[in-house]
């Protein structure tokens, strides 16, 4: 069974074909899309998080789902920690509704099977652990440039190795943002917002109690700051759409 679901995985990390699809990409989240205005090529969004449970990648991997399965956009998923296989498994968790945890177990159902089939398919191209330093970052984002959407994963691990400033790394990704044309989104700590002026940021509150969790705006290219809420399911580590609740920020 898990040798099944290592061969349906593994079509994830093979390059797919480029989509010219125009204008905004969505977030997946009807809340945030009607603030932001969904994903612009050329932005740089920072997604920050902490605390026991991490949102922060499970919200990235959900902007990888819905982008690359609801729109068909090519994405290129870099990270420096994890390997294209833990990559995949975190995608098909967020993907088949079940938590991390229970991807790595032994009893598989058929569901998870399925979801690991169709996640197969999607133009999502991952570039695991790819070498931990500035130019390890340049070098695989100029590498993605046939996709439409880039997300990177690990960027405090660089600069906490190399005793880099983040303003030099955001700086890096903002320009080659811009001129590549293509929208670049990031984990990072808290900190990290004052480093560097991004279009926009999220940053998800340390989960308390099910079943919502607050995501705020903190940055946004529109002006608007503030919070929405998602339905946060502890169990299965899932986010999902609840009836839309927007709060501007007093």
């Amino acid at each position: 069974m898990e040798q099944h679901i290592s061969n349906a995985l593994h079509g994830v990390t093979s390059p797919r074909g480029r989509n010219d699809h125009p204008g905004a990409i969505t977030t997946g989240f009807y809340d945030l899309d009607s603030v932001t205005g969904g994903i612009h090529p050329g932005d740089l969004i920072l997604i920050a998080s902490g605390g026991p449970a991490d949102v922060g990648p499970i919200l990235l991997n959900n902007f990888v789902l819905a982008a690359s399965a609801s729109e068909d956009v090519p994405v290129a998923f870099i990270t420096f920690t994890k390997s294209p296989h833990q990559v995949s498994k975190g995608l098909l968790a967020v993907r088949s509704g079940h938590s991390r945890s229970s991807i790595c177990e032994d009893k598989i159902d058929g569901h998870i099977i399925e979801c690991a089939q169709h996640l197969a398919t999607l133009p999502i191209t991952i570039h695991g652990e790819v070498a931990a330093h500035v130019e390890g970052v340049v070098d695989a984002i100029l590498a993605a440039h046939a996709h439409k959407l880039i997300v990177v994963d690990g960027l405090s691990i660089i600069a906490k190795r190399y005793r880099l400033p983040p303003k030099r790394l955001l700086e890096r990704l903002q320009r080659h943002a811009n001129l590549m044309k293509i929208p670049i989104i990031a984990l990072a700590p808290k900190s990290w917002l004052e480093a560097w002026d991004v279009d926009v940021a999220f940053v998800v509150d340390e989960i308390t109690s099910s079943p919502c969790v607050q995501v705020h705006i903190v940055v946004d290219r529109n002006g608007n700051t503030g919070w929405v809420n998602l339905k946060w399911d502890s169990l299965t580590e899932t986010l999902s759409n609840i009836a839309p609740v927007w709060r501007e920020a007093k």
